[in-house]
């Protein structure tokens, strides 16, 4: 590798390939966000126009929730849906790693996935990227156009989300 002063560099490995949740990323991730809170998401605190998403959107964080949600469920009628209201949709990685996580704890079908986001291109890439392609026939998620901020309750119920 040349650097931008024409200098040679070798590139050094810092760590051999490990499962996420025993890397350095992710301990320095969650360090980070252990530290920041929710001002990891506020530009304004960080100086920066970008969100630390190397945890947010990781399978192992969506996993735990699933895992959160999972032993929860002994408090619900068995045959009720489990409704899930994802807000600021994004990419749709989150929810995807959320679905696939799901589907190996084996509660995929008790789950309605609302993916919602005030950007229409978002929903309309998630689409077109096939994120979810492989749950579209299962009918366990639906992509919500609506900034969820400015709804009232009833609204949001209106729309079937809540």
């Amino acid at each position: 590798m040349v650097s931008k002063n024409n200098t040679k560099q070798s590139l050094k490995v810092f760590q051999d390939w490990t499962d996420y949740d025993k890397s350095v990323v992710n301990s320095i991730s969650s360090e980070y966000y252990a530290k920041k809170g929710v001002d990891a998401f506020d530009s304004q605190a960080t100086n920066s126009n970008s969100i630390p998403n190397t945890v947010s959107n990781s399978y192992p964080h969506a996993l735990s929730i699933v895992r959160m949600l999972k032993a929860n469920l002994d408090e619900l009628d068995s045959s009720s849906k489990i409704r899930v209201l994802e807000c600021g949709a994004g990419a749709g990685l989150f929810a995807r790693h959320f679905l696939l996580a799901a589907q190996e704890e084996g509660i995929l079908q008790r789950l309605e996935y609302f993916l919602s986001d005030i950007a229409a291109h978002s929903l309309r890439q998630i689409q077109e990227k096939g994120i979810l392609e492989e749950f579209q026939h299962l009918g366990v998620f639906r992509l919500v156009l609506s900034d969820i901020a400015a709804h009232s309750l009833r609204q949001i119920q209106e729309k079937g989300i809540l």
